[in-house]
């Protein structure tokens, strides 16, 4: 009777998430100092996320994610953005010939695979003194069924990886010319820095310096999934 009983809860809540889309509401925060720095950060927060724990367990790792040493116990959105904006503000003021600059994070939120798939982009622009600033851009994909991150990383390790490289350098080379990559062919190339979930396949992202110089910025080549599927291995986010 216990184990139907628990069964019976188990699938009721399992039935209410699935009637439960996120629901989001933005935060954002702002802080300057006329010539010495601007700061403005904006996160997608799961405001329904109370109603079913795998909304919950993918806010909780959002926030995690995108605070990292500034997040606290119990999660406290305001209180974050004001600590991670005043570790840089406090940086930038220490700095003596630190001037104009900023820092700004803007997160967007979306859902890919009919729904099934909850992904965030994460772009940060930097200056904190120096020849140039910097630039990344992050993606994190969720199942929405299991709350669980996508963990791309097997795509590096099995008898696919060599397939699956060639793929990326070929692809890589249609974005900047061989002569722009830091790389000399897809043996060297590293693992991709992100990586998001389309309705038709994979983007991989390589930040500055990762691939190719800084002056090439950002460089985000996707591959389809019949593509990848030619290379045999296992499609884990069409599952």
């Amino acid at each position: 009777l216990s184990t139907a009983m628990l069964s019976a809860l188990l699938i009721a809540a399992c039935d209410a998430c699935r009637n439960s889309d996120p629901e989001f509401k933005e935060y954002t925060f702002e802080d300057s100092m006329e010539g010495k720095y601007s700061v403005d950060i904006r996160y997608q927060h799961i405001a329904n996320s109370h109603e079913c724990d795998i909304l919950a367990r993918i806010e909780q790792a959002n926030y995690d994610h995108f605070f990292e040493e500034a997040a606290v116990e119990p999660a406290d959105i305001e209180a974050s953005m004001q600590d991670m904006a005043g570790r840089f503000s406090d940086d930038i003021l220490s700095c003596e010939y630190c001037t104009d600059c900023y820092l700004n994070i803007d997160q967007a939120a979306f859902t890919t695979r009919d729904n099934s798939i909850l992904c965030y982009e994460t772009h940060v622009d930097i200056y904190a003194g120096g020849a140039h600033g910097g630039q990344s851009l992050w993606y994190e994909c969720y199942s929405l069924e299991t709350g669980q991150p996508y963990d791309f990383g097997y795509l590096y390790d099995g008898e696919w990886a060599a397939a699956i490289n060639e793929l990326l350098y070929d692809k890589l080379t249609e974005v900047v010319t061989a002569d722009s990559l830091l790389i000399n062919d897809h043996k060297e190339l590293p693992t991709a820095d992100s990586v998001l979930i389309t309705d038709s396949g994979l983007v991989f992202v390589y930040q500055p310096y990762s691939v190719a110089s800084y002056a090439e910025g950002i460089l985000s080549v996707e591959i389809s999934d019949a593509d990848l599927a030619a290379t045999k291995v296992p499609m884990l986010w069409c599952d």
